[in-house]
């Protein structure tokens, strides 16, 4: 039953997910500083991220124009002191961010052209702090294979979708992110074959 506010949106799955997400981030995410949080579609990441780590400012991006709505909607149920209004950024355009102590995404790779997937780790290398997080929630092939014939399927969903779309090859994103000074932290494995990667910036 989806508990949100007037004029908020609602996605089973971002209600599902959010807690273990979570609490892998408790072990990966810093004792201070401002999370950007790409593509947050509806807010309800960012309601609850911001709620488990209020010693964090969790930063909230998002390129459409209702679905900032719905985030601000959010935040204003929440009312964290530590939610910061919505921004508008799309990952293929100059970011409005010069510096963040971590980054994180969910379910955006999967959903957007290769090119975005470059647009993020560039983007990324280049605002992240030394050693800060980049944190990718979402499927994933290994080694040019999908994991389950769930996420074959799903791939073929999301193609219809539109053609540029697909699930990446995280063994190609790991090369990569090596070009950019980003370098693999952390692979966990998540429920409903997902993923969650941590990169950390170099020197």
């Amino acid at each position: 039953m989806s508990d949100a506010p007037p004029g908020a949106l609602f996605f089973g799955a971002a209600d599902r997910n959010k807690q273990p997400i979570a609490d892998v981030l408790t072990g990966v995410l810093p004792s201070a500083g401002t999370v950007v949080e790409l593509a947050s579609g509806g807010g309800q990441h960012a309601a609850y991220m911001s709620g488990r780590f209020p010693h964090l400012t969790w930063q909230p991006t998002e390129p459409e124009a209702a679905r900032r709505a719905s985030i601000e909607a959010w935040r204003q149920h929440v009312n964290n002191p530590n939610l910061a209004a919505p921004l508008e950024l799309d990952v293929q355009q100059p970011w409005p961010i010069d510096v963040a102590d971590a980054i994180y995404a969910c379910n955006l790779l999967h959903v957007s052209a290769r090119s975005a997937s470059s647009a993020v780790l560039s983007a990324s290398a280049r605002v992240l702090r030394v050693g800060a997080p980049l944190c990718i929630y979402g499927p994933f092939k290994r080694h040019g294979a999908f994991t389950t014939p769930s996420n074959a399927a799903f791939d073929v969903t999301v193609r219809g979708w539109h053609p540029s779309y697909g699930i990446r090859d995280l063994d190609e994103l790991i090369v990569e992110a090596q070009g950019h000074d980003l370098h693999i932290d952390r692979i966990e494995e998540m429920p409903a074959n997902n993923f969650l990667v941590v990169w950390r910036r170099g020197r």
